[in-house]
């Protein structure tokens, strides 16, 4: 298998570390993080596996086959010093994969920068879109769905959807992901649409196309089961901190029927009474009660909160999370990258799904 690097790595990308056996013909080589990014000689395990993040980015170069040059997370990497790094894989004959579509423009412009030699193409996406015609209804969904929603963004949704892949294929189940983020395609799932996020698309042409996407998506693949990630917070925190109203998950809640709802919410106190009151908030919002809460290792930052209209979230140890599961003693609360939680969810899942037949 061929040697890969991740760059810029970031905590965001910790999820795909942990699952990169689902990734197809490449072995993970180094992670590599911008220096001013604080993440230099930390640790990511994956089963019996650890990695150290680098940040000397030629020295790991020299011993890949290629760089997977992915999505920022909260820090932004220097437009000219992604040019810089793209420019020396180039030179040293690299194999590239490129998923940063986030801003189409510098997508674009470094596709063209990048020679089809060594350009590695995402796996087929190419989907039946009905925009070029007249389409006003959604169509019927007929496999089980389960969607994986965030209150806050950064909140571990993709850990989530790709453990719970990993869990449902393991039991011999047909899975179609279509994930919250973009340039997913390496981990075998879609990528969420772009339609979702373009300005000049109305709500009613978006979820008629998303719902369109996953009827062609189910019948080309036959899934038993569809996990569906959905971009974004849920709930708006104050009046500048809104998370967008919830208009996205309010679409894509409007063109799946969702059979199961997983909710993933950062630490906070009191954190019993928070979640009766979060889940009774998404159940007035959007009519659909959670089955199940993962609490992700990120908490507000409020001794150094400045404004309200500005806030930060810090990191926090896994095992603490953990033993604030074990005090709430919720069977529905429960940290999805603990393996033995993770099988408890998917059963749970299997059980209700079995049910409602």
């Amino acid at each position: 298998m061929e040697q890969l690097m991740i760059y810029p790595y970031h905590r965001g990308v910790e999820a795909v570390v942990r699952h990169q056996d689902m990734l197809t013909d490449w072995k993970l080589a180094g992670l590599v993080s911008p220096k001013g990014w604080g993440l230099g000689n930390d640790t990511v395990v994956s089963g019996a596996k650890k990695y150290i993040v680098e940040t000397e980015y030629e020295t790991v170069l020299k011993r890949c086959d290629g760089v997977w040059f992915v999505e920022d997370g909260t820090l932004k990497l220097p437009p000219a010093l992604l040019e810089r790094r793209l420019r020396q894989a180039i030179a040293g004959g690299k194999q590239i994969i490129y998923t940063r579509k986030r801003d189409p423009e510098a997508y674009e412009n470094a596709v063209r920068m990048i020679p089809e030699t060594l350009r590695i193409l995402p796996v087929d996406t190419e989907i039946p879109d009905p925009s070029g015609r007249a389409v006003t209804y959604c169509m019927d969904i007929h496999t089980p769905v389960v969607a994986v929603m965030g209150l806050e963004e950064n909140t571990e949704k993709l850990e989530v959807q790709l453990a719970l892949r990993q869990a449902f294929q393991k039991r011999g189940y047909r899975v179609l992901s279509v994930s919250s983020g973009m340039g997913t395609e390496m981990l075998g799932m879609y990528s969420f649409p772009d339609f979702m996020l373009q300005p000049g698309i109305g709500e009613t042409e978006k979820i008629i196309r998303y719902n369109h996407r996953i009827a062609a998506l189910e019948k080309r693949e036959e899934p038993e089961l569809i996990i569906a990630g959905i971009p974004g917070g849920a709930l708006p925190f104050n009046r500048y901190n809104h998370n967008g109203y919830g208009m996205l998950q309010y679409e894509i809640l409007e063109a799946l029927p969702v059979d199961y709802l997983v909710l993933c919410l950062p630490w906070q106190p009191d954190l019993h009474k928070r979640v009766q009151e979060i889940g009774m908030d998404i159940k007035n919002k959007y009519q659909i009660v959670p089955g199940a809460y993962h609490l992700a290792a990120i908490t507000q930052d409020t001794i150094d909160l400045v404004s309200e209209k500005e806030r930060e979230f810090l990191t926090l140890d896994r095992d603490f999370i953990r033993r604030k599961i074990k005090e709430e003693n919720d069977p529905h609360l429960l940290d999805v990258t603990d393996g033995k939680s993770c099988d408890s969810l998917t059963e749970d899942i299997i059980n209700c799904l079995s049910e409602q037949e």
